[in-house]
């Protein structure tokens, strides 16, 4: 299949949607996975990045879009910017773990921070 038109777009989000695997889709369409998702999720910054994601089970795709896997909690979030915070280092500008993860986690490191720098000043 040469063109990719506003209908079948649609009908690939709607698989998507209903669970089925991005490589079935690519495959009925007769194009590659990484063309699926940039058709269905034109705003995705690194599609080839989100293939290599699926593949390994770190993504997945469903009924709010593309889901990332928060390594520290293991758990999908879509990957929007209500749920990860932004990281301009990483390829798809989002941070490794969730925001959930990433508040639990910063007061902690505050913590220890201060702790070793009182620690330093009282010797």
């Amino acid at each position: 299949m040469n063109t990719i038109d506003a209908h079948d777009i649609t009908l690939m989000a709607t698989l998507l949607a209903d669970g089925i695997k991005a490589a079935e889709v690519a495959e009925k369409f007769e194009i590659t996975i990484k063309d699926v998702l940039a058709a269905v999720y034109p705003d995705l910054p690194a599609p080839g990045l989100y293939v290599k994601r699926l593949n390994r089970g770190q993504a997945i795709t469903g009924e709010f879009g593309i889901e990332k896997r928060c390594p520290k909690c293991t758990d999908f979030h879509p990957a929007t910017a209500e749920f990860w915070h932004h990281c301009h280092k990483n390829t798809d500008g989002f941070h490794w773990w969730c925001k959930a993860c990433e508040c639990e986690r910063k007061p902690r490191a505050k913590r220890a921070t201060n702790q070793t720098t009182h620690r330093e000043i009282s010797l």
